[in-house]
């Protein structure tokens, strides 16, 4: 239970400075906006991943691939779900009274690359975590 209240919190913390760097940039052009936005999603998630394995998996041992799926899909369909909870109910409902799904339909391509670089990002999250871990390791062998 611990590791998904590490994840959900990792989570949450990336897509609220997301959420509010990219809110920043609105009054850039979409495409730029939501290019930006990729960019420094990946930064962000790869860190978040990373500080998530450094937390939840025992000292010295490697990020597993099943891990990474796990977590990438798990914060995949949080992303989604916030998604939809913020843009689709609660700020329509706000704006205008009632639900939108403009929001999803006003995206441009590049927002649906976010779901599959998920994994990406935790991808290179593991191979960074695994980096560490072995130069952490031979460094403790040889003193």
């Amino acid at each position: 239970m611990q590791k998904l209240y590490s994840a959900t919190g990792y989570f949450i913390i990336g897509y609220t400075i997301i959420t509010a760097i990219i809110t920043s940039l609105h009054f850039l052009p979409g495409p730029l906006r939501a290019s930006l936005g990729s960019v420094l999603a990946a930064i962000i998630f790869v860190d978040m991943c990373y500080r998530y394995f450094k937390k939840c998996l025992p000292v010295g041992e490697t990020a597993k691939l099943k891990s990474v799926i796990y977590v990438m899909s798990y914060w995949a369909v949080l992303s989604v779900s916030l998604d939809i909870l913020i843009m689709v109910i609660i700020l329509p409902i706000i704006a205008n009274g009632s639900i939108s799904w403009i929001f999803f339909s006003q995206q441009p391509t590049i927002y649906w690359f976010q779901f599959p670089m998920f994994f990406i990002f935790g991808l290179v999250a593991q191979a960074i975590y695994n980096r560490v871990i072995v130069i952490t390791t031979s460094t403790v062998d040889h003193i």
